[in-house]
C-alpha cells in the first residue's frame, strides 16, 4: 500500500503519515481506529517487522532476516564493553575521590602553622605542595563530573543497543 493510500484511508495528509513513519511526530488520533482496523484485518506474517511487502509483489528479493547468531553476538559485545567501562568509572570516581582528598590536603598544610624552628614553608615541602595540587587539579579535570558523565552515558547507550539486540533475537529464533 503505498503512503498517499494509506494516508487517504487513515483520514489524513500524506505529510502527516510521513512524519509519523519518521518518528518526529506522533500519527493524529483521528488515524489511531482506522490503523487498528487495518492491522487486525491484516494477517499475522504481514505483520513482521520485515514483511517482504511491496518487494514480494514486484517480483523482488524478500528481504533477509537478520541472524540470531550475529545479534547475540552483539548484545554480548556490548554487555562486555558495558562492564568494561563500568570498571573504568569506578576507578575514574576512586580517583577523583582522591584528587579531591589531595586538594583538600594541600589547602590545609599551606593553612597550618609552620613548625616551631621554621618560619616559612621549607622549600621542598613548598615544592611537593605546588606539584600536589597541580597532579590533583589535572586529575580532576581528567576525572571529573563531566567524564563521569559522558561514561555513564556510554555505558547505558551500550546496555540499550545490548537490550534491543536481544529482543531482535529473541523475535527471529521464533
Amino acid at each position: 500500500m503505498s503512503q498517499l493510500t494509506l494516508s487517504k484511508y487513515l483520514g489524513i495528509g500524506r505529510e502527516q503519515l510521513a512524519y509519523a513513519e519518521l518518528g518526529t511526530r506522533p500519527l493524529p488520533r483521528v488515524a489511531l481506529l482506522p490503523l487498528s482496523r487495518l492491522v487486525q484485518a491484516l494477517p499475522a506474517e504481514a505483520l513482521s517487522p520485515l514483511a517482504a511487502g511491496e518487494a514480494a509483489a514486484n517480483g523482488g528479493p524478500l528481504p533477509e532476516l537478520p541472524a540470531p547468531a550475529a545479534l547475540v553476538q552483539r548484545q554480548q559485545e556490548c554487555l562486555r564493553e558495558a562492564g568494561q567501562l563500568r570498571t573504568e568509572l569506578a576507578r575514574l570516581q576512586i580517583r577523583a575521590n582522591q584528587s579531591a582528598a589531595r586538594l583538600v590536603l594541600a589547602t590545609a598544610l599551606r593553612a597550618a602553622p609552620p613548625p616551631p624552628p621554621a618560619g616559612s614553608l621549607q622549600e621542598p615541602e613548598a615544592v611537593w605542595l605546588g606539584r600536589l595540587t597541580r597532579q590533583a587539579v589535572a586529575q580532576l579535570a581528567a576525572g571529573g563530573a563531566t567524564a563521569q558523565a559522558l561514561l555513564g552515558l556510554r555505558i547505558r547507550a551500550l546496555e540499550y543497543e545490548a537490550d534491543e539486540a536481544h529482543k531482535l533475537a529473541v523475535i527471529y529464533l521464533q
